[in-house]
């Protein structure tokens, strides 16, 4: 898309608008694209067309106001509610909706998880700095004694004398 006919720069934010997002970091992901993407389209200032395609599916906007900026933003699909569509915390909702909730739940059990895991290597971290200052104290008070030992003249040397 280098056409002159569309401007690289409003498309991209027209896109973030979708997305309700604006860093291209979360673009990125709510494209499912990686962010070196998003970086190398910025830098040929040329966006493929199956972004915008893709964009166009998932935020359910249309694509001559992504492209050209004209016209209302949402397709006209958009004004019927989606069925069995409810609010409740525990209620399943359906569509994709619902399947970005259950990812939600997902990370956030495995975030958790990891937070759990982060939390016992920082208390192993704790006991090893711990026990790091000890052995450091005891090796300070051994190389104190064999510096006195060495100092003090030893039994032969003190009989020949």
């Amino acid at each position: 898309m280098d056409d002159e006919l569309f401007n690289f720069d409003e498309i991209l934010a027209r896109l973030k608008i979708a997305a309700n997002v604006s860093k291209d970091t979360a673009l990125a992901v709510s494209l499912g694209l990686r962010q070196g993407s998003i970086s190398g389209a910025k830098l040929k200032n040329k966006l493929p067309p199956a972004w915008l395609l893709k964009a166009s599916k998932t935020f359910n906007v249309s694509m001559d106001w992504l492209v050209y900026g004209e016209g209302p933003m949402k397709r006209r699909e958009a004004a019927e509610p989606p069925q069995e569509r409810t609010t409740g915390a525990s209620t399943p909702v359906s569509g994709e909706f619902g399947e970005l909730r259950q990812e939600c739940r997902e990370l956030k059990a495995d975030n958790r998880e990891l937070i759990k895991e982060n939390r016992e290597l920082m208390k192993d971290k704790l006991e090893l700095t711990k026990e790091n200052g000890d052995l450091r104290v005891e090796l300070t008070a051994i190389k104190t004694r064999a510096e006195s030992d060495q100092a003090l003249p030893n039994e032969s040397q003190r009989k020949a004398s």
